[in-house]
């Protein structure tokens, strides 16, 4: 079996741009004071190489009748990222009763309590 995959928070600089049609670079060109934007991601650390990062939001269980599904991969050069950090999740059968309730009345959600 594959060891799975770590879930994580990403902070990385975002690029600015992509115009639909040519442009006067004199004029039209993105103005000066423009800056990239930071974005946010969160998911599955599929792949990792020396230059880049790929993180999927969405994955599915493998089983006999289908293999391993991802969707909405995004790949995030290392270059541009500013911040990764690998998140926990929680293992429920180590949650006590007072966790499993201040949970369920944040969420308002009642399937933690059992």
């Amino acid at each position: 079996m594959k060891k799975p995959f770590k879930l994580v928070y990403v902070e990385w600089e975002d690029s600015f741009g992509c115009s639909a049609f040519w442009c006067n670079l004199e004029n039209e060109a993105a103005p000066e004071d423009i800056k990239p934007q930071l974005a946010r991601s969160v998911g599955w650390l599929c792949r990792e190489s020396g230059s880049s990062i790929t993180v999927v939001p969405h994955i599915t269980d493998e089983s006999k009748h289908a293999k391993l599904q991802g969707c909405g991969d995004m790949t995030i050069p290392r270059s541009a990222i500013r911040k990764m950090v690998v998140l926990r999740i929680p293992d429920d059968s180590k949650m006590n009763a007072a966790a499993k309730r201040m949970l369920a009345k944040k969420t308002k959600r009642t399937d933690y309590i059992k």
